[in-house]
């Protein structure tokens, strides 16, 4: 990215809300084929257009092409790749909505993130499984929270962590809330720099 291109800086706590990640204690020693799968599916839908990449493909002709995509990759590679299309917009919007400083807005497009992790991407666990940590974090979190704030599955899923943005207020019981399920610490309020990482000379 260009030096000079314009950073987006954003202090949640000025808005009376703090950044919580919550680790789910999950382990992931076992999950390299279910990532894999995700990337795998999205190559298959990409590889209908004779390209290696969903990015190289227009979103408009995925979608004219999905009757034929499913029957050559299947289902659930054309539920990821819509998931991909959808959250490249969403990205944007959020984006747009921080430097608009709508916060209400933003959380909409993060809340909405985390739904189409879990109906389009399927990341938040191996289906089947007796382990949903990572879905049984949502739902505490969406509990809680009542409609305030926003709530999502944060890195690759299946396990891992879930990002919320909490008031200010529900800060404290939030975090209890999460350790006494997750065990202790397992719950972590995050502090973001203003300016980025740098090298030290």
């Amino acid at each position: 990215e260009k030096a000079d291109k314009k950073r987006l800086s954003y202090d949640f706590s000025r808005r009376g809300y703090c950044m919580i990640i919550t680790d789910v204690h999950e382990d992931h020693a076992s999950l390299t084929d279910s990532y894999a799968e995700i990337i795998g599916d999205m190559r298959s839908a990409a590889e209908y257009f004779g390209a290696k990449r969903l990015i190289d493909v227009p979103q408009s002709a995925f979608y004219a092409a999905v009757p034929q995509i499913r029957k050559t990759a299947g289902d659930r590679a054309v539920l990821r790749a819509l998931h991909f299309y959808e959250e490249n917009l969403r990205v944007d919007k959020a984006a747009s909505a921080l430097a608009a400083n709508d916060l209400s807005g933003f959380f909409e497009q993060i809340n909405a993130s985390g739904e189409s992790s879990a109906r389009l991407l399927q990341n938040l666990c191996i289906p089947g499984s007796r382990a949903q940590a990572v879905p049984l974090a949502l739902a505490l979190s969406s509990k809680l929270l009542g409609g305030r704030g926003a709530a999502r599955v944060h890195g690759g899923g299946f396990g891992g962590t879930v990002l919320a943005f909490v008031p200010a207020d529900l800060k404290e019981d939030y975090i209890s809330l999460m350790n006494r399920t997750f065990g202790e610490n397992a719950a972590l309020c995050l502090s973001v720099r203003s300016l980025p990482a740098c090298r030290v000379i």
